[in-house]
């Protein structure tokens, strides 16, 4: 069997949102209906301190069967946001 395929292994995710509301309301999203996917919010680029910064990326660990359901709750909030994975590795 595969690694990417078995029940236990969580894929990291990667998605940057240009509005920080847009994040906000899909990382609220994602806990709600995906409650054990382990998101967070964290601002792209230079932190600018007391500004609402340009960009905000969402990073979680989902588990690789909730991995389409994230995807559709992320771009259902945002059409334009920019989703990336990385593959969890081989020990």
């Amino acid at each position: 069997m595969a690694v990417a395929r078995e029940p236990s292994v969580r894929r990291t995710l990667r998605a940057i949102f240009e509005s920080p509301r847009a994040a906000f309301r899909a990382t609220a999203r994602l806990r709600h209906e995906l409650p054990d996917v382990d998101v967070a919010l964290a601002p792209d680029g230079a932190d600018a301190e007391g500004a609402e910064p340009a960009r905000v990326v969402v990073r979680g660990r989902v588990p690789w069967r909730r991995s389409r359901s994230a995807v559709r709750i992320l771009s259902s909030v945002d059409p334009s946001v920019r989703i990336s994975w990385e593959s969890p590795r081989r020990s």
